[in-house]
């Protein structure tokens, strides 16, 4: 390959890697990274360009370039090859990233969390993608025998060997009902949370404030990396790293502000969002409202902090969720109101 494909690819494994960084912290889009593994997968190189260019990144993320962009990299990009990756639009930014290349070598070592494109990005290439939109669902009968049920407005990704079994759920809600096999263990991973099992049959819901495990048969192991949450109030201070053992009956809720919660729990509700019963002990109301939004496909939004934090206990029937919406202000001081077409719910004045 010429240098100039390479310069090329170059360029649109750093758009592609600017375009995942800038969207992340609002929660990237499933089109835009769906496109991205996409390109990733196109060829062979693409993906090498990308580890490059976040290597790199890596290396120099948060330095202002100290030397110009090298003048091959800068000038052999025609302009009817903008569609390679690189808008017209993009070409400072892109620019930057090559200027950062430059510097790489007096830059200092940076951290780079994972993001959720990034834990994709990692995933091999055969790994199966499994999608829901929301107000869907639907059930996938993996090669090993196991079933998984997708709630609405969520993503897995599968990749089954003779040696291990690796999903990972990077938004929504699923069932997973393994089929017993000692020597592959099925491990579950959920942002920053990985969930063990041999032969059971367990739940797992992610939203923007943690995880929620629960268990319907058997045991899971369940490790978690999370990191705690630097603008929480919360003044208990617990383990940066979490490991526990969940049995059927329990289910454990993980997020940034506070320790792990064990639950009592009916092992048969463990899947009861599947007959349209979403079930919730001491959740953030945010937390509540994305999952209801997930199942029913409506858009609910939460518009201001305070109201996101209440702790709701409660059953919420997707076909019943009108008189839910009329409810809640009875049980907390929040209004809620029907904005062209959009359900907002906000601390009341």
């Amino acid at each position: 390959m010429n240098t100039l494909d390479d310069n090329l690819r170059f360029e649109a494994a750093c758009d592609w890697l600017l375009r995942l960084r800038e969207e992340s912290a609002l929660s990237t889009s499933s089109e835009l990274v769906m496109e991205w593994l996409a390109w990733c997968r196109e060829h062979p190189a693409n993906g090498r360009a990308f580890e490059r260019a976040r290597e790199i990144w890596m290396l120099a993320d948060g330095i202002e370039p100290v030397a110009t962009v090298p003048t091959t990299a800068a000038t052999t990009v025609p302009a009817d090859r903008a569609s390679a990756g690189v808008s017209r639009e993009r070409r400072s930014k892109v620019s930057r990233c090559l200027a950062l290349a430059a510097a790489a070598a007096v830059a200092a070592i940076a951290l780079l969390v994972a993001p959720e494109w990034l834990r994709l990005y990692l995933m091999p290439a055969s790994a199966e993608i499994y999608a829901t939109k929301a107000g869907q669902s639907r059930v996938v009968r993996l090669p090993d025998g196991s079933t998984v049920a997708l709630a609405g407005g969520s993503r897995l990704l599968t990749t089954l060997d003779g040696r291990s079994r690796a999903l990972l759920l990077d938004r929504g809600q699923a069932y997973f009902e393994v089929a017993r096999d000692p020597s592959r263990p099925f491990v579950v991973t959920a942002g920053d949370m990985q969930v063990t099992a041999v032969g059971t049959a367990f739940d797992v819901r992610t939203s923007s404030s943690g995880m929620v495990v629960s268990v319907a048969e058997g045991i899971v192991d369940i490790d978690d990396h999370m990191d705690a949450d630097p603008h929480s109030a919360a003044t208990v201070q617990f383990p940066e790293r979490i490991t526990l053992r969940a049995r059927a009956g329990q289910k454990v809720a993980l997020n940034r502000s506070e320790p792990p919660q064990v639950t009592a729990i009916d092992p048969a509700t463990a899947a009861s969002w599947q007959d349209g019963r979403l079930i919730f002990i001491r959740e953030p109301l945010s937390a509540v409202v994305d999952s209801i939004a997930r199942h029913t496909g409506r858009r609910l939004v939460i518009a201001d902090p305070a109201a996101g934090e209440l702790r709701y206990t409660g059953t919420v029937f997707a076909t019943q969720l009108n008189d839910w919406l009329r409810g809640l202000p009875m049980v907390f001081h929040v209004r809620v109101e029907d904005r062209a077409g959009e359900v907002v719910i906000a601390s009341a004045r």
